[in-house]
């Protein structure tokens, strides 16, 4: 077909004028463009038979988008699943066949059992997996728990160790109790354990201390990482939690802290941890929520971290404050807001701004946040016309939740940069009039920039 010919054609299909499907297929693959305007247009007909031959086509260029049309076509054409699935899986194409079991999930099809194993036996992975992933969304599962087992057997029995992996999504799915997963965590390959150990909140109990038990010191990271992350699913935390605080991986000690940390039986554990050489261990500690660990062993170590020349320890530090702030309002009271107002004048102004902006939310949240007068009067008032900038977005939030005018101040500073951050971070529907009238008479500065916002703030 000439270029002309599929230029016209593209400009019929864009304004949604009719086009014959004989005209139509001839669009498919010529460029994403046009797929997504054959798929626009064909979502907007009424469901037609005769429309599945160019969405058989539509199927290599954009399945994800065609799926739904064809779906939408079996429901009102059912007589026509059969065939169309047949033609399908018997096609050269993977991706076509990839495309069986999204088309054919919790909709009534007499060979579904038939269809869906061909898809678990073929050759491709991307096939395979994608035939035991729609298992999990059946309304109800098509197969019963022998003929499970005969797939995972299947499965297993596969040359390709990827396809091997896609039974640890059926593996769930069987009532009966099997030896499929501690021969998995046996096998030689990391994948295979890797697989098994990511389904661990969907096994049974059994098979989740047969994972616990073998693979609790796996040699790949990433098992033992799936492990500590899921151990709310586990039993025995007694062995786990020691182990998991002396994992060779950060994150594995990480991820146990914060598991573990708000626990009462594990608090002496979590004082050694405050010398562990990893940030990210350190770190996992910022986020316990108990009182007694933040006065013994929280407080000391933000204590010891405010000095540290990397100013992005000292931003994550912050943003661990403010995390337990708005978790628990006691430990912000008792021990955090000190910390989080001296943050306001630290050296790094990117450190101050987190900080300006970490305070204006929480003087939102707790009413008792006047107490911290003093400090943004401090702030707002420094030498420093930097520390000035960075304080607006407390400032703000002080003003509207207490009645202060730190506004008016930062607005009659000195320095024009001051004025100017201020009158971009100030929100016009909250404006009283006082606050209007200063605006206002900023309108005739003589700094460009200064005047521009005003203007643009009182409209």
């Amino acid at each position: 077909m000439i270029d002309g010919e599929v230029s016209n054609l593209a400009e019929k299909l864009g304004g949604k004028e009719h086009i014959p499907l004989e005209k139509l297929e001839l669009l498919v693959g010529i460029d994403q463009k046009l797929n997504g305007l054959l798929i626009e247009n064909l979502a907007l007909l009424p469901p037609d038979k005769s429309h599945l031959s160019i969405c058989e086509l539509l199927l290599l260029e954009r399945p994800e988008k065609t799926i739904p049309i064809i779906r939408r076509i079996f429901e009102s054409f059912p007589g026509e699943v059969s065939e169309f699935i047949g033609k399908l899986l018997e096609s050269p194409f993977y991706i076509q066949r990839q495309a069986v079991p999204s088309l054919i999930e919790n909709i009534e099809y007499k060979e579904e059992k038939e269809a869906l194993r061909k898809c678990l036996k073929d050759s491709i992975v991307g096939v395979a997996r994608r035939a035991a992933l729609s298992l999990e969304r059946y309304n109800k599962i098509p197969f019963d728990d022998d003929e499970l087992i005969e797939i995972v057997k299947d499965l297993h029995s596969s040359y390709s160790e990827c396809i091997q992996c896609t039974s640890s999504y059926v593996i769930p799915l069987i009532k009966k109790r099997t030896h499929f997963v501690s021969e998995i965590c046996s096998s030689k390959s990391w994948r295979r354990r890797y697989a098994i150990a990511k389904k661990i909140p969907k096994l049974n109990a059994g098979d989740r201390a047969i994972i616990y038990s073998c693979l609790s010191q796996d040699p790949e990271e990433e098992i033992r990482i799936c492990l500590a992350s899921n151990m709310e699913h586990a039993e025995g935390w007694d062995r786990l939690v020691p182990l998991f605080l002396k994992d060779g991986s950060p994150t594995v000690r990480a991820l146990a802290i914060q598991m573990v940390g708000n626990k009462e039986e594990f608090q002496e554990m979590l004082k050694e941890i405050v010398s562990d050489g990893s940030w990210e261990v350190r770190k996992a500690l910022l986020c316990v929520q108990r009182v007694d660990t933040y006065k013994s062993i929280v407080v000391p170590l933000i204590n010891s971290l405010n000095s540290t020349p990397n100013w992005r320890i000292r931003k994550e530090i912050l943003e661990s404050i403010a995390y337990a702030s708005k978790q628990d309002e006691k430990l912000l009271k008792m021990f955090l807001g000190k910390h989080l107002l001296g943050y306001l004048s630290d050296r790094v102004y990117e450190v101050r701004v987190e900080a300006s902006k970490v305070v204006g939310e929480l003087v939102k949240m707790y009413p008792w946040t006047i107490e911290w007068l003093p400090d943004i009067e401090t702030v707002t008032s420094s030498r420093s016309y930097l520390h000035r900038i960075t304080s607006v977005s407390a400032a703000l939030s002080f003003d509207k939740v207490h009645k202060t005018e730190f506004t008016k101040r930062l607005l009659s500073d000195p320095i024009e940069n001051v004025k100017l951050y201020t009158l971009e971070m100030i929100d016009p529907r909250g404006m009283d009039d006082s606050t209007r009238e200063m605006v206002s008479g900023l309108c005739t500065s003589s700094d460009g920039e200064v005047r521009r916002a005003a203007k643009n703030l009182v409209g």
